[in-house]
């Protein structure tokens, strides 16, 4: 774990014009698709890098409350920069740390996982979905974002195979995650009831909200 909180410290000032660079508005098209859909009141961001989806939810939702989560002292530190400079009377409780730094008696409307599942590994996938069973009420939702395996047809399965490969080839390199396949999300979803998705890039990116 240190070694990945070391690595995403590093690429903190670097990630958003990484992902431009190579993805274009893609991924940011994708984790805000269903932003104006969840329910408003408490919301809890998991894993939510440098703080673009924040202001995504702080646009539609201002008057939210928020915890904002990620293990990355310098994601936090950006997000906090650009939340201040945009929505400064803004409700946000800031955890540099994980799931397992709040308290698991907190109640929320919404969860948004945004491309963060992909970086666990199993263990830490059963103590992130126990703690957000536990924390959500009946009815509160989660949004889901990530990449996927791509169903199309041959040319965009390679396309999501090589693609996902080599995004864990650079985290692996850079941040020691040392993971080689995408989880099989749908096993942690199971207790949940699917409401909408959508997918992108042909079938490389997933957003899905999930009733509790």
């Amino acid at each position: 774990m240190l070694s990945q909180v070391i690595g995403y410290n590093r690429l903190a000032s670097y990630y958003d014009f990484l992902v431009r660079l190579f993805f274009g508005t893609k991924l940011a098209k994708a984790q805000f698709h269903f932003i104006s859909k969840i329910k408003s009141g408490k919301v809890l961001i998991i894993g939510g890098g440098t703080g673009n989806i924040l202001l995504e939810c702080l646009k539609y939702y201002p008057n939210s409350q928020y915890y904002y989560i990620d293990i990355a002292s310098r994601m936090v530190a950006l997000t906090m920069q650009k939340v201040k400079k945009k929505y400064p009377k803004s409700a946000i409780n800031y955890v540099v740390g994980s799931i397992e730094d709040i308290e698991i008696d907190l109640k929320f409307d919404s969860v948004i996982l945004p491309f963060v599942l992909d970086s666990m590994s199993a263990k830490e996938l059963g103590v992130l979905f126990y703690r957000v069973d536990k924390m959500c009420e009946k009815g509160s939702q989660i949004l889901f974002t990530d990449f996927c395996y791509s169903d199309r047809n041959w040319f965009w399965k390679v396309y999501s195979i090589v693609l996902i490969t080599g995004l864990y080839l650079f985290f692996n390199l850079v941040c020691g995650l040392k993971r080689y396949k995408l989880p099989a999300y749908e096993s942690y979803f199971r207790k949940m009831k699917l409401v909408e998705e959508k997918s992108f890039l042909k079938g490389t990116i997933i957003s899905q909200v999930y009733a509790h």
